[in-house]
């Protein structure tokens, strides 16, 4: 989801239902993004690609505690080699069961 506020709605119900919440950004340029969007079957219109890219709002756990179980990774290293898949699926399991591990706690009031 491209805007926080739009994310954080996630992180609420995750809190409401006691699970985890976790967040994983790919980070890729404008380009690149057009560029597997012309790859697609089905390509969305450019414009949408360039709106959501200029809008985006990056993970930032420093500043938002609730954003702290986030993966930020950089398309343009990873996605064309085949050999670091491993690592990539490594990190996003990780990730993934370090924030089951640490469920949203509800509301203390």
């Amino acid at each position: 989801l491209p805007l926080r506020s739009m994310r954080y709605e996630y992180y609420q119900m995750a809190r409401k239902y006691n699970i985890g919440f976790s967040e994983i950004y790919i980070d890729c340029t404008i380009e690149t993004a057009l560029k597997w969007n012309a790859e697609r079957s089905l390509p969305i219109p450019s414009k949408t690609v360039v709106t959501m890219a200029t809008t985006l709002e990056q993970p930032d756990p420093l500043k938002y505690h609730w954003e702290r179980h986030s993966l930020h990774l950089t398309s343009d290293h990873w996605w064309d080699h085949g050999d670091q898949w491993t690592s990539l699926c490594d990190q996003v399991f990780q990730l993934c069961e370090t924030s089951m591990e640490d469920p949203v706690p509800p509301l203390i009031m």
